[in-house]
């Protein structure tokens, strides 16, 4: 598969299952969400590392969100020191796999920093 059907599908995998309800307490979001490539879940071995996290894409100071990444490519966004979740806004989502690990990013570094094509909208709790 190409690079651009792969950036295509992964954009899709994660910003088109957003199921957002309200918001949590104070206007922060808990975060869950499932990588996709391609219409696969992206998975593992015991040897192997998904990295994700969420930067704020409006916010100046850089404020990322760490998550707690399964083996099957589901995971859970991190609250931060000061125990909140992401307030909503737009973040761009960055992703890296090395299996195993350590090892080369599967993606080639594609999907991380300012270059990475993935940005959702967190407008409450759910799964993006």
């Amino acid at each position: 598969m190409n690079l651009r059907a792969r950036i295509l599908s992964l954009t899709i995998a994660i910003a088109g299952l957003a199921i957002l309800a309200g918001c949590g307490p104070r206007g922060y979001s808990k975060i869950t969400g499932k990588l996709v490539d391609n219409g696969k879940p992206v998975t593992v071995s015991d040897k192997g590392v998904i990295q994700v996290s969420l930067v704020a894409v409006d916010d100046t100071s850089n404020t990322g969100y760490g998550t707690t990444v399964n083996k099957d490519g589901t995971f859970v966004v991190n609250k931060q020191a000061d125990g909140n979740y992401p307030k909503a806004g737009k973040y761009r989502v960055n992703v890296q796999v090395y299996d195993p690990y350590p090892g080369d990013d599967k993606y080639n570094g594609k999907f991380v920093g300012q270059k990475s094509p993935l940005v959702v909208d967190v407008a409450g709790d759910g799964e993006i």
